[in-house]
C-alpha cells in the first residue's frame, strides 16, 4: 500500500469513529476487515495512528483551534482530521518514523494545504501560542521536554521541506533564514473627500401676535344649557322618525317561511342524541355500593379465612405491639410521668432537635462560604503562579532557542565530516557487499543439504515404525482366532456356597438376598414411624394455628372496640371544636355588628352636623344676597352682551370668507 492510501485510511478510520457506540479496538478490527487490508505492517501503522489520535484528541484539537485561528483564510475545516494525523506523527512518532519517511508522507499530500500547515507546525509562533493551551492539560516539564523539544530537532530539514512546498505552490524558491512567520501588512483606510457643508443662517424667531380681542370667561352653565337643548332636539327628531315609519309601514306583516309550517322531528332527534350521550356516560363498569356495616362502623359478622403465613405474621405484629405497650407502661410507672407530661417532653425534644438542625444548617452555610473564599484565594494564587511560570518558560525558551542555534551549527559541522567519511567508506563497501553475498550463498547451500538429509532420515524412521505396527496387528488377529478352553472346563454354580475369594464380609447369594429383605423391612418401618411423626407434628401445628387465629380474632375485636371509641371521641371533640369555633365566630360577628352600628351612628351624627351647617350657611347667604333682582338683571345683561359679541364674530367671519372667495 502506498503512502497516500495509508494516510487516507488513517484519516477515514479516525473520522468515522464514534466513542459513544463502540470501543477503539473493536472499531479498528472492523475497519481493517471491511477494507480487506492484508499487510501486517499497514494494519499495525493504521492501528497505532488511530489509537494515538483518539488518546490525544483534546491536545490535537487545541493545536487545530490555534492553527485555524491564525490561518483561517488559507486552510479548510474539511481537512482537520488530516491535520490531526500529521500533528500526531510529527510530535509523537517522528523519531520512530524518521525525517525521510515523514517527508515522503507530506509530499504525497496536496502541496497547497500542506505548505501552510508545515509552516505553522515548525514555527516559533506555533510553539509560543500552542504551549499556553497545552499547559492546561499536561505538566510543564512534559510539554517542554517531550512535545516542543521534539519539534526543535527537525527545524533545519523542515526549512528545506517548506522551501520545496513553496516552490511547488508558487513556482519559485523562497529564502527562509528563520522560521518566524512575519505578519501580513494590513490595509490602512483613507478618509473620503467629502465637501464641507455651508453653515446655515440663523433666523430670528418671530414674536407671537398680540390678540385683537379679549376672550370671555368660561361659563359652565351655558355649556350645560346647550347640551340639554341638543338632547331635546335629538329626542324630538327620533320620535318624529319613529312616527313616520309607523305611518308608512303600519299595515305590513312579517315575512313567514314555509319551513316553519312543515312538520319536523327535531325534538325527537335531540332526545335520541341526549339519550345516547347519557348511555355512553353511564355504561361504564358499575361498582358495588359500600356495605352498611362499614358505614355504621359495625364489626364484620364472619371472620376472614387466613393462611398459616398470614396468622404467623399477624401474631408477630400483635406481639410486637403488646411488647411496645408493656415497655411504655413500665417506663410510665418508673418515671411517674403522665401522658401530658410525656407529650410535653417529646415536644421539647422535637424543638431542641429543630434548633440543633437549624444551628447545623447555619454552620454548614458558613463553612461553605469560608470554603468558597479559600477556593477563590487559591485560584488567584494559581493564576499568579501560572503567570510567573509563563514568564520563566518564555525566558527558558529564549535560552533554548539560542542553544538550538549553536547546536544546529555544530551539527552542520559534524554532518560535513560524516559526509566525507561516508564517501570514503562507500568505495570499500561495494567489495565487502560482494564477499558477504558469496558467504551467504555458501551458507544457504550448506543449510539446504542438511535439511534434505534430515528429511531422508525422518522418512526412514517412519517406515520402520509403520512395519512394526503392522506386525503387531497381525499377532493380535492370530490370538483372537485361538478358541478359549477355560469355558469348557467350567463347573455348575451353587447359590448357597460362598465364593471363598478371601474378601472381607464375603457371603453367598442366598444370604445376600435374606439380608436385603431384612433391610427393606427395617426401612419400611422407619418410614412409617417418620410419617406418623410428621402427621402428629402437623396436627399440633394446625392446633396451634387455630389457637393463634382465635387469639388474633379476640385482639382484633378489642382493637375494633378501641378504634370505635377513639373515633367517637375524636368525632365528639371535632363537634365540640366546631361548636366552639361557631360560638367564637358568632361572638366576633356580634362584635363586628356592634362596631358597625357605632360607626353608622357616628356617620349619622356627622351628616346631621353637616346638614345643620348647610342650613346656617344658607341663612347667611340669604342675609348677604337680599338684592336678588339686581343680580338677576345684571346676569341677564351679561348674557345679552355675550350674544351680541357672538353675532358680531359670526358677521366678521362671513365677511372674511366672502372677501377670500372674491380674491
Amino acid at each position: 500500500m502506498d503512502r497516500f492510501e495509508l494516510i487516507e485510511h488513517c484519516v477515514k478510520i479516525f473520522e468515522a469513529f464514534n466513542e459513544t457506540k463502540t470501543t477503539v479496538d473493536h472499531f479498528g478490527d472492523e475497519y481493517v476487515n471491511a477494507k480487506r487490508i492484508q499487510e501486517q505492517t499497514d494494519i499495525t501503522f493504521i492501528h497505532q495512528v488511530f489509537y494515538g489520535c483518539v488518546r490525544y484528541k483534546k491536545m490535537l484539537k487545541l493545536f487545530l483551534n490555534e492553527f485555524y485561528d491564525k490561518n483561517s483564510a488559507q486552510s479548510s475545516r474539511s481537512d482537520q482530521h488530516t491535520y490531526m494525523v500529521f500533528v500526531y506523527l510529527a510530535i509523537f512518532r517522528l523519531d520512530e518514523l524518521g525525517w525521510d519517511e515523514f517527508r515522503k508522507l507530506v509530499e504525497e499530500q496536496p502541496p497547497l494545504k500542506m505548505n501552510v500547515f508545515i509552516q505553522f507546525l515548525f514555527s516559533r509562533q506555533c510553539m509560543d501560542s500552542v504551549k499556553e493551551h497545552w499547559l492546561n492539560l499536561f505538566d510543564q516539564n512534559y510539554v517542554n521536554d517531550t512535545l516542543i523539544r521534539g519539534l526543535f530537532k527537525y527545524l533545519p530539514p523542515a526549512e528545506e521541506l517548506i522551501a520545496k512546498l513553496d516552490k511547488k505552490v508558487t513556482g519559485r524558491l523562497v529564502e527562509r533564514s528563520s522560521m518566524v512567520i512575519l505578519p501580513k501588512p494590513t490595509t490602512v483606510p483613507s478618509p473620503f473627500a467629502l465637501s464641507v457643508p455651508k453653515p446655515k443662517t440663523k433666523t430670528e424667531e418671530a414674536a407671537p401676535p398680540t390678540p385683537k380681542f379679549k376672550s370671555r370667561p368660561f361659563d359652565p352653565h351655558a355649556i350645560e344649557e346647550s347640551r340639554k337643548k341638543m338632547e331635546e332636539k335629538i329626542k324630538t327628531k327620533k320620535e318624529d322618525n319613529d312616527r313616520k315609519l309607523k305611518e308608512k309601514y303600519g299595515d305590513s306583516r312579517p315575512f313567514q317561511f314555509q319551513t316553519e309550517s312543515r312538520p319536523s322531528n327535531k325534538d325527537k332527534i335531540l332526545k335520541e342524541v341526549e339519550a345516547q350521550r347519557e348511555a355512553a356516560i353511564t355504561s361504564g363498569p358499575k361498582t358495588n355500593p359500600v356495605p352498611i356495616k362499614i358505614l355504621n362502623n359495625e364489626p364484620p359478622s364472619r371472620a376472614v379465612k387466613m393462611t398459616a403465613a398470614a396468622i404467623l405474621r399477624e401474631e408477630a405484629l400483635w406481639t410486637k405491639k403488646m411488647q411496645e405497650e408493656q415497655k411504655y407502661l413500665q417506663a410510665t410507672e418508673e418515671t411517674l410521668y403522665s401522658n401530658t407530661e410525656y407529650a410535653e417532653r417529646i415536644e421539647q425534644q422535637r424543638e431542641e432537635e429543630e434548633r440543633i438542625k437549624q444551628y447545623e444548617t447555619e454552620k454548614r452555610r458558613l463553612e461553605y462560604l469560608l470554603d468558597a473564599e479559600e477556593k477563590r484565594k487559591v485560584v488567584e494564587e494559581m493564576k499568579k503562579m501560572k503567570k510567573e511560570a509563563v514568564k520563566v518558560m518564555q525566558q527558558e525558551q529564549k535560552e533554548l532557542m539560542e542553544q538550538v542555534a549553536v547546536a544546529k551549527q555544530e551539527e552542520i559541522e559534524k554532518t560535513k565530516v560524516i559526509v566525507k567519511e561516508l564517501q570514503n567508506v562507500r568505495e570499500g563497501a561495494k567489495v565487502a557487499k560482494i564477499e558477504v553475498a558469496k558467504q551467504k550463498r555458501r551458507e544457504a547451500k550448506k543449510q539446504i543439504e542438511e535439511s534434505e538429509e534430515m528429511l531422508r532420515r525422518a522418512e526412514q524412521e517412519k517406515a520402520e515404525e509403520r512395519a512394526k505396527r503392522e506386525d503387531l496387528i497381525r499377532q493380535i488377529r492370530a490370538l483372537e482366532k485361538v478358541p478359549n478352553r477355560a469355558v469348557k472346563n467350567a463347573t455348575s454354580y451353587d447359590p448357597a456356597e460362598t465364593p471363598k475369594l478371601g474378601l472381607f464380609g464375603e457371603m453367598s447369594l442366598a444370604e445376600l438376598k435374606d439380608r436385603l429383605e431384612m433391610l427393606q423391612k427395617h426401612e419400611e418401618e422407619r418410614l412409617a414411624q417418620k410419617r406418623e411423626k410428621i402427621l402428629k407434628e402437623k396436627e399440633e401445628k394446625n392446633q396451634k394455628l387455630v389457637e393463634k387465629a382465635l387469639k388474633i380474632q379476640q385482639l382484633r375485636a378489642i382493637q375494633f372496640e378501641k378504634a370505635t371509641t377513639h373515633r367517637e371521641r375524636l368525632k365528639s371533640r371535632a363537634e365540640e371544636r366546631k361548636i366552639k369555633e361557631q360560638e367564637e365566630k358568632d361572638k366576633a360577628l356580634i362584635d363586628l355588628y356592634e362596631k358597625l352600628q357605632e360607626k353608622k351612628a357616628a356617620r349619622q351624627q356627622e351628616q346631621n352636623r353637616l346638614l345643620e351647617e348647610r342650613r346656617q350657611n344658607a341663612k347667611k347667604a340669604a342675609f348677604l344676597f337680599e338684592n336678588r333682582e339686581a343680580l338677576e338683571e345684571q346676569r341677564f345683561l351679561q348674557k345679552e352682551l355675550g350674544m351680541e359679541r357672538e353675532i358680531r364674530e359670526q358677521q366678521e367671519r362671513a365677511q372674511e370668507q366672502a372677501r377670500l372667495e372674491q380674491e
